[in-house]
């Protein structure tokens, strides 16, 4: 009849809210890692007429396999019952604020199994949430920590935060987080299961293409090694061109082609590049490629270059070619040449005019080059023959006037040689003839006489003594 469907429906309704009010709450999923613990997040609730069982000696109790399946931990178990336990835990939630967190320890691959929530007093309150269950997978490795946001380019000087944050399936040992290089201050931050560390720092461009690495260290428990994942990327700074500078081959022919070279650090790549000429006080833009290839001359021989990209430009310094001759250069320039003509190297006598016969005389050789002249070489000329006989720029000697030698100075470089003119030089008598010498000439006895005595060995040494070779040969037939 009415009056008996009516009421069914009423029983229906009331049994399906009271059902409403009983369910457990807790992940779908988790994964732990093989010989360390294990957190189960969980929460419930309970019809209101049964509030005010949930008393201190309530206990939570965990089944797998089903609601009603195999019992594996029994938080009422204490001291020796713990033994009785299948796993090994911690009740770690308040069961009267119907929080029934569970941690188990030292898990292994073969607790893989779904974990049912029950809650039970000693009183009417015993209840197996049927729904709602948990699938623990426990497995050797864990994934490695991840790090947000993603590799991004960012400006010079830009602030920059990344983080880096790893699971943490065991509050008892959560993982440590390092960052390396260390190039900024860190935050860390831990959850119920998972931790994070923050880098602040600002960006520069002696950090762009730095290989940035979070490393999650995992302890575990007694008996297993502990385990290390990594992350990393690779941070890209943007930043204006920055030392700038000209290279090149070095020292060139004047005339002839240099390549120059504009060099810089910037990123993105410079996408300008602007060659110009220092000509006195004016400046001309002479290219526009990372190289150029011009020709040179002592007048043309200064340079520099604008390089440019999005986010700035630079200059060079000013570069000055090293330029230098083949051949004879014009005097009034700084050009590069060798002592390649006569009037390049030169011989200065010291003392300069006559020369006292038997006295020390310097010769010194003097050349125009660019580079100076490295080596110089002198030789004595007699009868169309040279004769080297000093290596030195200055060459001292004691003269004679029974000598009738010439002296030339050979100057050399990188670009050539040169001799100078040759050189005479005017040795004259060193004293006066006495009348008792000079009769001594005329009468070669008494010569012979004043040899025998031991004052002179010979004729040939008293005519040398007075520079009077010449004198002989028109006195004595």
């Amino acid at each position: 009849d009415k009056q008996t469907h009516f009421l069914l429906i009423t029983v229906f309704i009331v049994h399906h809210l009271a059902d409403i009010n009983w369910a457990s709450f807790m992940p779908q999923s988790l994964e732990g890692l093989s010989g360390s613990c294990l957190m189960i997040p969980c929460t419930f609730s309970i019809n209101i007429s049964f509030d005010q069982y949930l008393i201190d000696n309530c206990v939570a109790i965990w089944n797998t396999g089903g609601p009603f399946g195999q019992t594996v931990f029994n938080s009422g178990l204490t001291g020796q019952s713990t033994n009785g336990n299948i796993l090994q835990g911690n009740l770690t939630g308040n069961l009267r604020a119907k929080n029934c967190t569970t941690v188990f320890h030292t898990m292994l691959p073969q607790d893989k199994n779904t974990y049912y929530f029950r809650v039970q007093c000693n009183n009417k309150l015993k209840y197996s949430f049927p729904t709602n269950a948990t699938i623990i997978t426990i497995t050797d490795s864990l994934p490695k920590p991840a790090i947000t946001p993603p590799p991004v380019e960012v400006e010079e000087g830009d602030p920059v935060r990344l983080e880096c944050s790893a699971v943490a399936p065991c509050p008892l040992l959560p993982p440590a987080l390092t960052w390396t290089p260390a190039i900024g201050d860190v935050e860390e931050n831990q959850q119920s299961a998972s931790v994070s560390s923050v880098l602040n720092f600002t960006a520069s461009r002696l950090y762009n293409g730095q290989r940035l690495q979070c490393s999650a260290f995992y302890r575990r428990q007694a008996g297993h090694s502990d385990l290390q994942y990594e992350n990393n990327l690779t941070l890209r700074i943007l930043y204006p061109p920055n030392n700038t500078s000209v290279s090149h081959s070095g020292p060139v022919i004047e005339g002839t082609s240099v390549n120059l070279t504009c060099n810089t650090d910037a990123n993105p790549a410079v996408d300008e590049f602007t060659w110009y000429k220092v000509d006195g006080g004016q400046v001309v833009a002479v290219g526009f490629h990372a190289l150029l290839s011009t020709n040179v001359s002592e007048a043309d021989s200064r340079f520099f270059c604008q390089v440019s990209n999005r986010y700035g430009s630079q200059n060079s310094s000013t570069t000055q070619i090293d330029v230098q001759c083949e051949s004879e250069c014009d005097r009034n320039t700084d050009g590069k040449y060798p002592p390649s003509q006569h009037d390049n190297t030169s011989v200065s006598v010291d003392p300069s005019g006559p020369v006292p016969d038997g006295s020390s005389v310097t010769l010194t050789c003097t050349s125009v080059a660019n580079p100076a002249a490295a080596n110089f070489s002198w030789f004595r000329v007699a009868g169309g023959e040279k004769e080297l006989i000093s290596s030195e720029r200055d060459f001292t000697f004691n003269v004679t006037k029974l000598s009738h030698n010439q002296y030339v100075c050979k100057a050399l470089n990188v670009h050539g040689d040169d001799d100078s003119e040759l050189v005479s030089l005017d040795v004259t008598c060193e004293d006066h003839l006495s009348v008792v010498e000079f009769k001594h000439l005329l009468f070669p006895t008494s010569l012979t006489k004043h040899a025998r005595k031991g004052q002179l060995s010979s004729v040939s040494q008293l005519l040398h003594r007075f520079c009077l070779l010449h004198a002989v040969s028109a006195l004595v037939p």
